[in-house]
């Protein structure tokens, strides 16, 4: 691969990403290190004001998990599936082995499944990864994206202005090019506010 500078990963969409990989302007390593980096140069930054603080915890385990997607498609010149490589935020209520469920809950603060949730273990089999935990209002109580685990979540355009919940880290991460899909639950507003706040577009089954 030439390397990730030829890929822009701001906007970019499972197809591009797929025809970048397939082309070999870029590896999987290489797209995750690129979100880690926008990750970190934007999730906390104050230069509008509020933080977007998007997210409660990345993935230790993302770019390890990138590096075996890489040595499958070297050896098989195929896509593992339908998301391979794509980088996916997760709310902060959905378990994954690799970092603690905690609901938004400082009462929570190092709750660790020991097993993935049915979702995730499905995401991962379509070749997804799984790059961080998203933020969220605290026990999925509230549409303003309050936690007393990490504070508030910022929207994506104004940070000053609210995101919307109870699964406003999941939108802001996608909106802010954080990640390309973002995982949250409903049982009245808590996907669709957000989105809207956020301008991305959601699926609530």
């Amino acid at each position: 691969p030439t390397g990730s500078r030829n890929f822009r990963i701001e906007d970019s969409s499972i197809e591009s990403i797929h025809a970048a990989i397939q082309q070999g302007t870029i590896n999987c390593e290489q797209l995750i290190e690129s979100y880690f980096d926008r990750i970190k140069k934007y999730n906390f930054s104050l230069t509008r004001g509020a933080p977007l603080n998007a997210f409660v915890a990345l993935n230790p385990n993302a770019v390890t998990q990138a590096k075996a997607l890489d040595r499958r498609f070297q050896q098989s010149d195929a896509l593992t599936g339908p998301l391979h490589c794509i980088p996916i935020a997760v709310k902060d209520n959905i378990d994954t082995v690799d970092t603690p469920s905690t609901s938004g809950s400082l009462s929570l603060l190092g709750s660790q499944p020991v097993s993935n949730a049915f979702l995730v273990n499905q995401l991962r089999a379509a070749g997804g990864i799984i790059i961080g935990k998203a933020a969220m209002d605290e026990f999925a109580s509230g549409g303003e994206g309050l936690s007393g685990r990490s504070g508030r979540i910022g929207n994506a355009y104004d940070p000053n202005q609210n995101s919307g919940g109870s699964s406003g880290g999941s939108a802001v991460a996608v909106s802010a090019n954080f990640a390309v899909l973002g995982i949250g639950t409903d049982n009245s507003g808590s996907v669709r506010v957000p989105a809207a706040f956020n301008g991305v577009y959601a699926i609530r089954p």
